[in-house]
């Protein structure tokens, strides 16, 4: 069904159909949404005595194939975005309906809030599953790098204290008269140490030099 033969359908029954922008869905809007069939829709609204109703078009666009985990990510065209038929071949098959009306959303305004309904092509509905499937199949991979690169970080962090820890055995470090000497020596002796973050870094000079302290007073 295209909207000519929507507008059609609500002019038969007395019911002007008006086109708009898109507006809040029923959850996001506060409005109720009218489950079952178009016609009973319809019906619901000559009941009501509304004369106007208004709808807004989703087609489907080549973005929609396009995944970014903001987005705003899609008005900067340097940032990474991928392409959700690599990840779902199955959406190659939806390629032909770009430019097509995917769904309907009627909103028929009467207090409080309205009336909506929701028509939805049976091919959108199956992109739209297709898609959810590739994007979560991307958040998955997302989820498990990011937990191997904090693995990579905690050990990471690990070695970095432990060659800290060695500095104890310096005697040049543990004669410096002052926590800032100390941090100075450790950065000369091991460059990585700006790994750290910078409090957790003065904290660890900090507890050195109260354990070499604590040594010198037995």
């Amino acid at each position: 069904m295209d909207i000519n033969e929507l507008k059609s359908k609500f002019h038969a029954a007395g019911v002007l159909l008006v086109q708009a922008e898109p507006f809040p869905d029923a959850e996001e809007s506060g409005s109720l949404c009218v489950s079952g069939s178009l016609d009973e829709y319809l019906a619901a609204v000559k009941a009501l005595g509304i004369a106007v109703v208004f709808v807004s078009l989703e087609k489907l666009d080549d973005q929609d194939f396009q995944y970014s985990k903001y987005e705003d990510d899609f008005l900067e065209p340097d940032i990474d975005i991928q392409d959700l038929r690599a990840v779902n071949p199955e959406l190659h098959f939806f390629k032909k309906y770009v430019g097509e009306i995917g769904r309907f959303d009627f909103f028929a305004p009467v207090l409080p809030k309205g009336v909506m309904f929701v028509l939805e092509q049976e091919w959108y509905g199956r992109f739209l599953q297709s898609r959810q499937s590739a994007v979560e199949t991307i958040e998955e991979r997302s989820a498990d790098e990011l937990e191997a690169l904090d693995q990579e970080l905690d050990q990471r962090h690990y070695e970095l204290v432990a060659q800290l820890e060695q500095l104890v055995s310096d005697e040049k470090f543990t004669r410096l008269p002052t926590p800032k000497a100390m941090l100075d020596y450790a950065r000369e002796k091991i460059p990585e140490l700006d790994d750290l973050e910078p409090s957790e870094l003065r904290n660890a000079i900090a507890e050195l030099k109260a354990r070499i302290d604590a040594r010198a007073t037995h």
